[in-house]
Formats: C-alpha cells, structure tokens, sequence
C-alpha cells in the first residue's frame, strides 16, 4: 500500500524493524511518501535499524547542516543499519544525501536496493565515521548531485572497511 508521511518517523532512540510486503515476482510493494514536504525517517542512537521491502519516495528536506541532510532517511549514531529490497526514488534533499545519510554507525549494510532519480546538493548516500559499510547487488541510475566534489551523484562512503560487489552506478 502506499502510506503519506507528512512527519518524519522518529525510532526514538529505539531498536527497530520495518518491513514491507512484495509482489510475486519480489519488488518492494509498501511505499512511504514523504509528498515532497517531508523526510521519511530518522533516528538517533538506536543499536539496530532494519528496513526491508519498502519504497521511499518523493521525501524533501530542507534547510542547512543535518536537517537539509538524508531525505529518504537520516540516521545519527547506532550499532548497525541494514536495508534489504529497498528502492529510494525521487528523494529530493537540499544537503547530502537525497536518498541516505548515515552518521557514527558500527556497519551499515546496503543489499539488493535500487536508487533512482534522486537529487541532492552532494550525493545520493552519504555515510562517514562509520566502522563498516557494504554495498551488494544495488544499482544507481539517473541520480544528481549539483555541488561538493565535482556534483558527484553516487555515493560517498567515510569508513575503515568499505566491500561493493555486484553493484551498477
């Protein structure tokens, strides 16, 4: 189904699961809306945050420093991050990440999810201070990115181990 968040969904410092359903053939069927006047999610300090099957779409920040950061979803200090089947499209942030960003985290795990359309000041995931992060069997297509670093449009990884496999930017 598809959901309408006017708000940002807020963990509150909570561990926490959210997971979708899929058609038959396994595409992320349950669509969070953030109707262009929204982040999506976010949340600060929680040991585990695991998102499955879901779509993020049309999230916008606004502003400058971190609340202009992480459209689709902003995430600041924890153990682990993962996202599974997830698809991020037409995230629209004025800061970096228009899709993630992800701050101070122990790993962060990207599998099987697709980014497209999205458009920031400065990438379409952004992690830093971050211990671990892979990336596996995701693809990036027809992201912008319109300053920082040559407006790159992928992704920028701050992280002592960083694994990609499988992956099409």
């Amino acid at each position: 189904g598809l959901y309408e968040v006017s708000s940002a969904i807020d963990t509150l410092g909570k561990s926490i699961r959210f997971a979708g359903s899929t058609d038959k053939k396994g595409t992320a069927g349950t669509i969070l809306d953030g109707m262009a006047s929204s982040r999506i999610f976010q949340s600060f300090g929680s040991d585990s945050i695991e998102f499955e099957s879901l779509v993020f779409q049309n999230a916008r920040t606004f502003g400058s420093s971190d609340t202009s950061s992480g459209a689709g979803i902003y995430i600041y200090s924890g153990t682990t991050a993962s996202f599974t089947n997830c698809e991020f499209r037409g995230n629209r942030a004025s800061g970096a990440g228009s899709a993630i960003r992800a701050v101070y985290l122990n790993s962060c795990t990207l599998k099987d999810c697709r980014f497209v359309s999205n458009d920031s000041d400065e990438y379409c995931v952004y992690v830093s201070g971050t211990s671990s992060v892979t990336i596996t069997g995701c693809m990036f297509k027809d992201n912008i990115a319109s300053v920082g670093f040559g407006g790159t449009p992928g992704v920028r990884i701050i992280s002592s181990s960083l694994l990609i496999e499988d992956t099409v930017f």
